[in-house]
């Protein structure tokens, strides 16, 4: 019985990434299609879209655009099923079942799905972006109410600070990579994707988040280049890196890895 108590809820946590890696893979394949048909109608109608367009003609085209949005067909992956049955039972390792587990499991699908969709078709979907940035406000005001009403009268704002200043800091970035270098530094994609993480993870995780991504992506660009797999105007997505930052950050938390440095500085 011992065993079975122990086991069991990995055995959950499997049928349930099961089902999920069918949700998981359909929207990946819905939204890169989705990405694929945009470009080829723009690519088509290149020389129209330079142009200058009236209001009709816009509003043509962005009709005509929304007519090539496919229907959401659950699909199997078996990679998909076993990364996500493996990540949510390291998280359920860590923090067993918990508020925090359940908010870290719901962020490691959109995770996964932003990492491919990213890698492949340069994209970052702004369905599951909205989806994960509502529901982590929703967790971030939920939380501070909580503190703020339980009897240690602690005012906990990490979590909200973490979402505003994710969308700011990247927002920023994005800014000055515009105006200084010209080209996009920093999509639109991303500035959404990490404004959920925020909310998610807090102000003191982020940070955390930030450094390790940039630090593994700078690696991984340098590696790229000095084997010239690519160069320095091809564009390297940032999506990918950053979701691999945030599950680093959920295994080893900021705090976590703050009170390590401390231990080593203090020896």
């Amino acid at each position: 019985m011992v065993l079975l108590s122990i086991i069991l809820p990995y055995i959950i946590i499997t049928a349930i990434s099961f089902t999920l890696s069918f949700v998981i893979k359909g929207l990946i394949d819905k939204f890169i299609k989705e990405e694929e048909m945009y470009e080829a109608y723009e690519e088509e109608h290149k020389e129209e879209l330079s142009k200058k367009l009236t209001k009709e003609e816009t509003k043509f085209h962005k009709n005509e655009i929304n007519k090539l949005k496919t229907k959401f067909v659950p699909t199997k992956s078996m990679p998909i099923f076993i990364t996500s049955a493996l990540l949510e039972s390291v998280l359920f390792y860590i923090y067993g079942c918990s508020v925090q587990f359940f908010m870290y499991s719901f962020l490691t699908m959109i995770l996964i799905i932003s990492f491919v969709t990213d890698l492949k078709s340069y994209i970052i979907p702004n369905e599951t972006n909205f989806v994960g940035g509502i529901i982590g406000f929703i967790y971030a005001i939920g939380t501070t109410i909580f503190y703020k009403l339980s009897l240690t009268y602690r005012w906990e704002v990490d979590l909200l600070l973490g979402g505003i200043a994710a969308a700011l800091i990247f927002a920023m970035i994005g800014g000055i990579s515009f105006l200084v270098l010209k080209k996009e530094g920093m999509g639109g994609g991303d500035i959404k994707l990490v404004v959920a993480i925020g909310f998610i993870m807090g102000l003191k995780n982020f940070i955390q988040i930030f450094v390790v991504s940039f630090l593994i992506a700078a690696l991984v660009s340098l590696f790229l280049l000095i084997t010239k797999k690519k160069d320095r105007t091809d564009y390297i997505p940032f999506g990918p890196f950053l979701c691999i930052g945030t599950y680093i950050t959920m295994l080893i938390p900021a705090m976590l890895t703050a009170t390590t440095w401390m231990k080593l500085l203090m020896q």
